[in-house]
């Protein structure tokens, strides 16, 4: 059943993400380097997504598109050395289940660095839309 992401109590759920292509729904580029899971937070009037970068020394940056049609950074960065892995929190004013983004890359190979960005949509599934406190943590893969 999918839910409206819009009218959603205060709370915090879990969605799965996917990155596809930009012109149509093959995954992209991106895609093995976000996790399958972003976190939801809705308060009061704010709602903010945090999505989850693995490998965060290749993705450089990443921009979502806003109602206004401008591209915005996160809110919050944090990172995990550790585990090579950065958490970035977006203020979003409305969440659809595709977001426009956009990546900047930085990949070193043969003793050669490739760059580039890319523009791509990040497609959550609203049938999977858990409230955190009802998940079996157990059970996650």
């Amino acid at each position: 059943m999918t839910k409206d992401l819009n009218n959603l109590e205060d709370g915090k759920y879990v969605i799965p993400v996917e990155a596809i292509k930009k012109d149509n729904d093959e995954p992209s580029a991106m895609a093995p380097f976000l996790d399958k899971n972003s976190l939801i937070t809705k308060q009061s009037n704010f709602l903010f997504i945090a999505l989850i970068i693995r490998e965060e020394h290749v993705i450089t940056g990443l921009q979502l598109k806003s109602e206004a049609g401008t591209w915005v950074e996160a809110k919050e960065k944090q990172t995990d050395q550790e585990s090579n892995i950065r958490y970035e929190v977006f203020d979003i004013g409305t969440l659809h289940d595709v977001i426009e983004a956009r990546v900047q890359y930085e990949v070193k190979q043969n003793g050669q660095t490739f760059s580039g960005d890319e523009e791509l949509r990040l497609k959550l599934d609203t049938t999977e839309l858990r409230d955190v406190d009802s998940i079996d943590w157990n059970k996650l893969s």
